[in-house]
Formats: structure tokens, sequence, C-alpha cells
């Protein structure tokens, strides 16, 4: 599944923490942005997703049901996040 957050289908998917869209993207607003993805017990999943940095030193982090699942670093500017 390929979910755009700026597209009018991306707004299923957006929990609270984000912007409006500017062009083709969104900015996290707040220290946690939810996602909510329709997704089945018993399967295997790989997230990825295009984001971008304005300074380095910030990080992703990814929780799922409330446990916690990794953390990512990221460096300044736009990068692909797995």
């Amino acid at each position: 599944m390929t979910v755009s957050l700026a597209s009018d289908l991306g707004r299923l998917y957006r929990g609270e923490g984000w912007s409006e869209p500017e062009g083709s993207y969104r900015w996290a607003q707040r220290q946690e942005a939810r996602l909510f993805l329709p997704l089945k017990a018993g399967q295997g999943y790989r997230l990825a997703m295009r984001a971008m940095a304005p300074g380095s030193g910030q990080r992703v982090s990814l929780r799922l049901n409330g446990q916690a699942v990794g953390t990512v670093g990221m460096a300044e500017g736009l990068q692909e996040l797995t």
C-alpha cells in the first residue's frame, strides 16, 4: 500500500500532528504525529517513508499499538527511511 499524506485519500490515514498540505508533502507539527494504517494481525510489514529534516539530529520513532518498534536518526535533507 502506498499512501500520500498530502492527497485527499491520505486524510483517512492521518491522525493528529500533521500540517496542512504544502504541495505534495506535509510537515509533522508536534512531537508525535499519528498515522492509522489498516494492518492485519499475523502478517509481516515493512514501512518506508520519504522524510525531510530541516536540520540534523532529528529522529523518527515508530510505535505500533503503543509498543516501541524502532528509532531512526535523520540527517539534514530529504531521505528514504525504512
